[in-house]
């Protein structure tokens, strides 16, 4: 049970981890598992996952060398589709809390159409209190909210994990405590 393992790993190793051979997948997976990790992180960018391509062929080989060394997986999903038009430049770069909630639950539904089954948990996009716009907390908060609705929709096991967060900002967190993520969010 990863539960009780206090190892975890963020791996990364889908855009980090150069080699596109999947038996180097294998090695790189049993590496970790011998080195008592068993729960790692990756992450996926929307992007790719529409796109098909292959980093998206990577994210699965390595996902699946993961399962058959019995590592678990938390996913995190590092951006969302639709355009932020208060700052379409950071968005292009890959980094938005989307205003379309109905666009984000597509896409949660859309990386479990792909990953279900295959990863433990989601954690849905990384540092969102490093935007500057206010809402920002609001939006977060959300976006975890549609996320937990669309993941139980399509595997009630997956759990739902609020990203990391960059600044501590405390204020952040509190307005993000105060929008009731409680009961959507598994991991904190």
């Amino acid at each position: 049970d990863s539960s009780l393992n206090p190892l975890a790993f963020s791996a990364m190793a889908t855009y980090t981890y150069t080699t596109n051979n999947v038996t180097d997948y294998d090695a790189y997976a049993k590496t970790i598992a011998l080195a008592g990790v068993n729960y790692v992180r990756e992450f996926i960018n929307w992007r790719d996952l529409v796109a098909n391509n292959r980093h998206l062929k990577k994210t699965k080989a390595l996902i699946d060398a993961y399962n058959a060394n019995g590592i678990d997986v938390m996913l995190m999903i590092q951006d969302m589709p639709g355009e932020n038009a208060r700052n379409t430049a950071y968005y292009e770069k890959g980094n938005c809390i989307t205003y379309d909630m109905n666009i984000a639950y597509s896409a949660i539904k859309e990386l479990l159409n792909n990953f279900s089954g295959k990863i433990d948990a989601i954690e849905v996009l990384n540092e969102p209190d490093d935007l500057t716009e206010m809402d920002t907390a609001d939006r977060y908060a959300s976006l975890l909210k549609v996320a937990s609705i669309a993941a139980a929709e399509m595997d009630d096991s997956v759990k739902i994990s609020t990203a990391g967060i960059a600044k501590c900002n405390s204020i952040f967190a509190q307005r993000l405590l105060q929008n009731d993520i409680g009961g959507y969010v598994d991991i904190y």
